[in-house]
């Protein structure tokens, strides 16, 4: 960073870290490809910087080898770390590769130019500030301020929206339940196999959702209402699920099967919203 940064007085200009960029790649390939000469001790510290100077921070190191015993696959990180560090050199500095932009510059336009190497005075507010003058140079620090104050002011609005949009939902979600458990608490089974063949596509889809929502058939709680989209379909799966309800009843209370005729909903216990929590949320009034 030392080589980056420069000074106030001097600052760097990036047309001239030109051979550093060029640089990078091949010492983080270097380390990628021989982690060990971070963790070796005899390793001379000049080595391990690009720049062939002593660390700054002696400790870092020693902090690193420190780690190593608690890390078994500490070298493995590093290859990878450094690795991957030379693919992201390679790709997001292609101005710095031969025969790349800053090679095609002439010596007069080298002269003249000078592009900040660090990125640092566009950072922060301060930076937000600096970057704003420079598309509304007839702006002023108080209008600025204003601008911000106009975005939070748009950012409570759209949280509010969206909090408001929620309840909304909810609230629909609830009614939607509400009628749906209504609707099914004042749904007979029809047991009579011959009224049944009758029924129109609507009552046939009551029935299977008291079957599947309900009693909690276990072929029609695996189905979608998309797969029993059609009265065809409907008809067979509703006498499949009687057949299958009434050898339950026989089985579980030991008492003989229901004569045909209507089984009073009243006996079905229905939950608070009248189908399972696994329900795909497509049983709508036809």
């Amino acid at each position: 960073m030392a080589q980056v940064r420069g000074t106030t007085e001097k600052p760097v200009n990036l047309l001239s870290l030109t051979d550093l960029h060029r640089k990078l790649p091949t010492f983080c390939a270097h380390i990628a490809a021989n982690p060990h000469v971070i963790l070796d001790p005899t390793t001379p510290l000049d080595e391990l910087t690009i720049d062939g100077k002593p660390f700054l921070d002696d400790f870092l190191l020693h902090s690193i080898r420190q780690l190593q015993p608690e890390l078994p696959n500490l070298s493995h990180m590093i290859s990878r770390m450094f690795s991957g560090a030379e693919t992201g050199w390679i790709i997001f500095t292609p101005e710095f590769h031969v025969g790349g932009t800053f090679d095609s510059l002439t010596p007069e336009q080298l002269a003249v130019l000078h592009i900040p190497s660090t990125n640092d005075c566009s950072e922060g507010m301060l930076g937000t500030f600096r970057v704003h003058m420079r598309y509304h140079p007839n702006s002023t620090a108080h209008s600025f301020k204003n601008q911000t104050h106009k975005l939070l002011e748009k950012f409570v609005k759209r949280e509010r929206e969206k909090a408001e949009k929620g309840v909304k939902t909810r609230v629909a979600a609830a009614l939607k339940k509400q009628t749906k458990s209504a609707r099914l608490a004042a749904t007979a089974l029809e047991l009579d196999v011959t009224k049944t063949k009758k029924l129109t596509s609507t009552v046939l889809k009551d029935q299977l959702a008291v079957y599947r929502d309900v009693l909690k058939d276990p072929v029609l709680t695996k189905k979608l209402w998309k797969d029993m989209a059609t009265v065809d379909v409907r008809r067979n799966l509703v006498l499949e699920a009687r057949g299958r309800e009434m050898a339950r009843w026989t089985a579980v209370n030991d008492r003989p099967t229901p004569r045909d005729g209507l089984a009073p909903m009243e006996d079905l216990a229905v939950d608070e919203y009248g189908y399972s929590a696994a329900d795909d949320d497509e049983w709508e009034d036809e």
